[in-house]
């Protein structure tokens, strides 16, 4: 039976993109672009699912979370947003079936959805008693869409270049050891998925390939790629507002009046708010090595 999954996100892409890639998966897909919008779409269609972001306007994920608590208790909420840190801690007071920091990991994101659709418990931690300070991520990434100037790609510095700089650079925000390529399109995707072999695949939610008929979409793209005899371990997709670039993927007129960062192997344009995307970034990757077992031993 279909279940009904409301989707409040005021990033438009990336609503767009889940709207469009979980409706293939067979859900019916509601959207709201801000808090009031959210409410109304509670009450009137009493959703089994949100997922909801946190910063949202008219009123915050906060707000219309309570709504949710204190109307519809049995409504299950999975909070997925690029401000974990501010938020995590008063969303699980109040209550939350799962709770994912952009960009997200659409594997992991689907796989939560199916369980509590289905009622099932959480998988175990696949990490769980791992001496995880003794080892350090490595992994083929697959950078699928407007990557150009994403935040990862500031977060994997050149280590040959570097040196023991590169071990220096691991302890400041966390990197890890990343091969990787690129595709801008679906025949590029199709051959590095059977040549390149990703471990993880990184996907821009405003992905597009006019080249083909009908144009491919980033969840069209999801989809062969999840079906794919040579699928990644993970998939993980991102939005226009989790990175720098604008609507097409094109660079802020911003970027001319960067100031530089001082940090070894990072671009010379670095800003501040590049440098936390690119630790955001690192963070998650790191994550997501570790749940698939994409790691190695550090260097003694």
């Amino acid at each position: 039976m279909a279940k009904r999954v409301l989707v409040v996100d005021d990033d438009k892409s990336l609503t767009q993109f889940l709207q469009d890639f979980f409706s293939q998966e067979g859900h019916q897909i509601l959207t709201a672009l801000d808090g009031p919008n959210a409410i109304a779409a509670v009450r009137r269609h009493q959703p089994d699912l949100v997922l909801l972001d946190m910063k949202l306007p008219g009123l915050d994920g906060v707000g219309v979370l309570k709504m949710i608590r204190q109307e519809r208790p049995s409504t299950q909420v999975i909070v997925v947003t690029s401000y974990d840190e501010d938020y995590q801690r008063i969303c699980e007071e109040l209550g939350v079936e799962g709770f994912f920091a952009k960009p997200i990991s659409l594997m992991r994101l689907s796989t939560r959805i199916a369980e509590l659709l289905q009622q099932q418990e959480d998988p175990p931690d696949p990490l769980s008693g791992l001496a995880t300070e003794a080892l350090v991520p490595q992994a083929k990434l697959l950078l699928v869409g407007q990557c150009a100037i994403m935040p990862i790609k500031l977060c994997i510095p050149d280590r040959e270049s570097l040196g023991q700089e590169a071990d220096e650079l691991d302890q400041a925000i966390g990197v890890g050891r990343y091969e990787t390529a690129d595709a801008y399109s679906v025949k590029e995707v199709r051959e590095q998925l059977k040549r390149f072999r990703p471990d993880l695949v990184l996907l821009a939610t405003n992905f597009r390939d006019e080249s083909v008929s009908p144009p491919a979409t980033a969840a069209a793209i999801a989809s062969e790629i999840l079906r794919s005899p040579s699928k990644p371990k993970d998939l993980i997709v991102f939005g226009r507002l989790d990175s720098l670039a604008g609507p097409q993927g094109e660079v802020p007129d911003s970027f001319s009046k960067i100031q530089p960062v001082e940090v070894p192997g990072f671009h010379e344009w670095a800003s501040p708010e590049y440098l936390r995307k690119a630790t955001r970034f690192s963070r998650l990757l790191r994550e997501a090595c570790f749940r698939s077992g994409l790691v190695v031993k550090k260097a003694t």
